[in-house]
């Protein structure tokens, strides 16, 4: 993993943890993927078993980093990254 990625990521969450100029408006799709990506790469895959369905957010959040099960850390830094820049267009620079 190169240096300047995992800059990059660092300076993405906090991007996404603090915003610039108040609240960014996500998509439940772009949180899920922020979630899931974030675990992901600070995890690895996902354990444990799926929430039942009377815990509809943490189960959303389980369907989510389930789904990107194996994907590695670099894809998933630049997934989540991805996500940031449509808020942030010059995170990479």
């Amino acid at each position: 993993m190169s240096a300047d990625l995992k800059e990059t990521f660092e300076k993405a969450t906090k991007l996404a943890s603090s915003p610039e100029g108040g609240k960014w408006s996500l998509s439940t799709a772009q949180k899920s993927t922020m979630y899931a990506c974030f675990k992901q790469v600070n995890v690895g895959d996902c354990t444990g078993d799926r929430p039942g369905m009377f815990n509809p957010i943490n189960r959303q959040k389980y369907d989510a980093w389930k789904a990107v099960e194996g994907m590695s850390k670099e894809d998933a830094m630049n997934k989540y990254i991805d996500v940031v820049e449509a808020f942030v267009p010059d995170v990479r620079s």
